[in-house]
């Protein structure tokens, strides 16, 4: 996820899905798990194990690769979304597809006021329709992305709408990591009362409803971003509200399967010298993705095993232990 992403804002969750999220990972710990569970897409249906590989196939080719294997970061973002419009049409979706059967063919020019509008409202009720039952099978095929307790994906919704939609993420979380986090930088996340056993996405939600530059500190730090580079994002994004002025800086970029740049990138001070910090996270990095070059072209491509099968037989030594903070580099 680019830095300028941080900028978005993460809607609060219902409460129903925070509740039912509490109870598969709020207090989730890495624990053995047999390989068939591992990415166990294998309980979808036909077409949506075909999405759900080619989903995870998205999020390993880019900078989500480092939160799935090891953990290097302790969230990535933005492998799926969909925008959804903000105005419900007043128009079931049975009766839209009737009237978009009736009238879609026609000449829209020769169609009356009203006839013209019905077939609008039909419209809109479809798109909204489709992109609804599109957001809940990606439920269902996140729900599958679970291995060793250690991983959780799930989708999130920005609270800024744009042009009447609100967009959904997907998003993905490595445990382990995020406890972590929530450990080395109690000083920071306590502040919400946060301790390690902590949902993750009660964590995002804070973080997102946070109205100063803990916002964007907080999405640096879940990022994976170094402390220095989260600094100055939350020096820079205050400085500007201060003096109305953009802050001039440089990126570092860390290279994924898909691209070099663009991805798993954050901001520095203009003309900074790269920092021990950012080597040795460059550094490790770049094992993983060594690590996943490695096994990509044994596992994706036509009559190839696919990406599930690619997590697995990497996170899992035997039938019954699977660890994705412990993937062989």
């Amino acid at each position: 996820m680019q830095p300028g992403i941080l900028t978005g804002a993460f809607a609060r969750l219902l409460a129903t899905f925070t509740v039912l999220a509490l109870c598969a990972t709020g207090h989730a710990s890495a624990t053995s798990t047999e390989k068939a569970r591992c990415f166990g897409t294998e309980q979808l249906s036909p077409p949506l194990r075909e999405k759900s590989e080619a989903l995870l196939l998205q999020a390993l080719d880019t900078e989500h690769l480092f939160t799935i294997a090891t953990g290097l970061k302790p969230m990535s973002a933005g492998f799926f979304r969909a925008d959804v419009s903000l105005f419900a049409p007043d128009m079931d979706a049975t009766e839209a597809e009737a009237v978009i059967a009736t009238q879609g063919d026609a000449n829209v020019d020769a169609l009356d006021a009203t006839d013209r509008a019905e077939l609008e409202t039909a419209r809109r009720a479809r798109t909204r329709s489709q992109a609804l039952e599109e957001i809940e099978d990606v439920r269902s095929i996140l729900a599958t992305w679970r291995c060793g307790g250690q991983i959780h994906a799930d989708l999130v919704h920005y609270a800024i709408s744009r042009g009447g939609e609100r967009q959904v993420h997907a998003v993905v979380f490595a445990l382990p990591s995020v406890r972590q986090l929530l450990t080395d930088k109690a000083a920071f996340f306590s502040r919400w009362a946060f301790t390690p056993s902590a949902n993750p996405l009660e964590v995002v939600s804070a973080v997102e409803y946070a109205r100063d530059a803990t916002r964007f500190a907080g999405y640096g730090y879940l990022f994976g971003y170094p402390d220095e580079a989260v600094q100055f994002f939350a020096t820079a994004s205050t400085l500007q509200d201060v003096t109305g002025s953009f802050v001039v800086r440089d990126f570092r970029a860390i290279p994924t399967f898909q691209r070099d740049d663009g991805q798993f990138t954050y901001a520095v001070s203009r003309g900074e010298e790269e920092s021990t910090a950012d080597r040795e996270l460059k550094a490790r990095a770049a094992k993983i993705l060594e690590a996943y070059k490695a096994r990509r072209s044994d596992y994706i491509g036509e009559g190839k095993p696919g990406a599930a099968a690619l997590l697995r037989d990497w996170f899992c030594p035997s039938e019954s232990r699977c660890s994705p903070a412990d993937a062989a580099l």
